[in-house]
């Protein structure tokens, strides 16, 4: 294979990476190891290893090697072994995705980044027809009243998809028209959608990242963007109050037991996910220094000595992972594992801050954004290592590492 040809390739599969994710772990995973493998290729036949050499390629590598120092501590060494030797494709994803868009041409980001947009496009329509008419266009319907299935169907996780790519693709309309009220529309429409889709959490980051994007991405007209986040605010408030379902998913079920709670205690006492919560927390303070190890919450949270039959949800308690990243990270890998991730983010943030500064590159801001927003501490969020959530954070990370030669020329995009 020619070098031309590779990169041929590597344009088609990233192109193709939202369709994945409505497909299953399985062809995510696929779509992956095509890529990096290529990619592989290519730097093999160019003899040019660059990225080895690259500060995001280091923080990633030291964050990989804190895992498998971990490993030695593992109270589950199989279970920990195959989690953190996978992690390496999430590495090289980045930087194959960053390798690309420094040395392609215009035109096969331009197919990229107009590829997403239109799948995106797809999966908003499919989202509304769904609202409308309680299926989507392929007939599946979610089994929760006030939550939309989409093409996802029995796995309520469509919100996911949509915080990761919704800001990636209103810079795209940005870059395409030039417009900066398409600009304003386009993400007035992405946080409608994200709030019928009904996911609490997901809905609150993409509100949060649209606040936060809206913000910097130009010095000016301040006064105009207070008044669009208030108008988007009074008819998110409009909306709930008229539908009963979406009335009682953020009302009922979110906002009024936390006002009528005293405290933090109450809250982690009286929900699911202060269950999940109060275990992880249990585990971090009984193995403090290198936790239980990676991807054995699912075994050590049901273990009896963590049970805690004072919380309405103990019998909950016992999960996969404990639906916060922040305390996943802390009770599987401790104290030593959750500095070296700390490291990880601050550094990340300081090193895109820095390149955005210089190049003004709205990519690099929308993945920030979306960065620091998948890591708020109080939020719940998925696993930080599970497949579907995982390659969505590090499409937008490797977003995060562009700099002035990942800027696109093309006037148009």
């Amino acid at each position: 294979m020619d070098n031309k040809y590779i990169l041929n390739l590597i344009c088609f599969f990233l192109s193709i990476f939202p369709i994945t994710f409505l497909l299953g772990s399985l062809i995510i995973n696929l779509n992956t190891i095509f890529i990096v493998l290529l990619f592989l290729v290519y730097s093999f036949k160019k003899k040019d290893f660059f990225f080895t050499k690259n500060k995001s390629f280091i923080l990633l590598f030291l964050l990989w090697l804190s895992f498998f120092i971990n490993l030695y501590f593992s109270s589950n060494f199989d279970n920990s072994f195959t989690r953190t030797i996978g992690f390496i494709r999430f590495i090289l994803l980045v930087f194959s995705i960053k390798l690309f868009f420094e040395i392609c041409n215009d035109k096969q980001k331009e197919f990229i980044l107009i590829t997403w947009l239109f799948i995106f496009s797809i999966v908003s329509i499919d989202l509304i027809y769904e609202f409308i008419f309680g299926v989507n266009t392929l007939g599946f319907k979610s089994y929760m009243p006030g939550r939309l299935a989409g093409f996802l169907n029995e796995e309520l996780k469509i919100g996911h998809l949509y915080s990761a790519f919704f800001l990636i693709c209103a810079v795209t309309v940005f870059y395409k028209t030039k417009n900066i009220y398409l600009l304003y529309s386009f993400i007035f429409f992405s946080i409608l959608i994200s709030l019928l889709i009904g996911e609490r959490s997901n809905f609150i980051r993409v509100f949060m990242m649209s606040v936060f994007f809206l913000f910097f991405f130009e010095n000016k007209n301040y006064l105009k963007k207070i008044i669009i986040i208030m108008v988007i605010s009074s008819l998110t408030l409009i909306f709930i109050s008229f539908n009963k379902n979406y009335q009682k998913r953020f009302y009922g079920q979110f906002v009024g037991p936390i006002i009528k709670m005293k405290n933090i205690n109450e809250i982690i006492n009286n929900t699911v996910y202060g269950a999940n919560f109060d275990r992880a927390i249990k585990i971090f303070k009984s193995n403090i220094l290198f936790g239980v190890g990676i991807k054995n919450f699912r075994v050590e949270s049901s273990n009896p000595k963590y049970r805690n039959d004072e919380l309405k949800f103990n019998d909950q308690a016992a999960t996969t992972h404990p639906h916060q990243i922040h305390l996943e990270i802390l009770s599987e890998t401790g104290l030593f594992g959750y500095i070296s991730f700390i490291t990880f983010i601050f550094f990340s943030i300081f090193f895109a801050l820095k390149n955005f500064i210089k190049t003004n590159n709205l990519y690099i801001l929308s993945s920030l954004v979306y960065f620091i927003f998948s890591l708020i501490p109080i939020l719940p969020s998925g696993s930080f290592f599970t497949t579907f959530g995982a390659t969505l954070f590090w499409i937008n990370y490797s977003f995060l590492t562009f700099d002035k030669n990942s800027i696109i020329k093309n006037k148009n995009l």
